[in-house]
């Protein structure tokens, strides 16, 4: 991936750090990807499936220019860290290129414990 992906991994793990959120635990890591061609982005997601992720189902949505646009989520349960990022970020990285689709970034859905009053989301914007 590229140096502004890794830079915002980075940024993202040290706004966690900085919340108190404990990084030697295991989240679950989403990974964000989307394509204008649904049977590409289906053998995308059949792909990253046989690397070991479990995958959402597609979701149809309009971007700003209102074209159709599909997205799935790749996820897994690990320690965060750069090295792991970059690790998933490397597999995931010939395969965008095989089927033409594009990686949105990845976030963290946090469950709420109390300590903050909504559901907190670390995500690449």
């Amino acid at each position: 991936m590229n140096d502004a992906i890794k830079q915002e991994n980075l940024a993202i793990i040290e706004e966690m750090r900085a919340d108190g959120v404990d990084l030697n635990q295991k989240y679950t890591v989403e990974h964000h990807f989307s394509s204008h061609d649904f049977k590409l982005l289906e053998k995308l997601a059949v792909a990253v499936y046989e690397q070991g992720f479990e995958v959402t189902d597609a979701e149809e949505f309009r971007d700003e220019r209102n074209r159709v646009v599909f997205s799935f989520d790749a996820y897994r349960d690990m320690i965060i860290s750069e090295a792991e990022l970059e690790r998933d970020q490397q597999i995931f990285k010939p395969l965008l290129s095989k089927f033409h689709a594009v990686y949105d970034g990845w976030g963290v859905p946090m469950e709420d414990d109390g300590e903050y009053p909504d559901e907190q989301v670390y995500e690449e914007e």
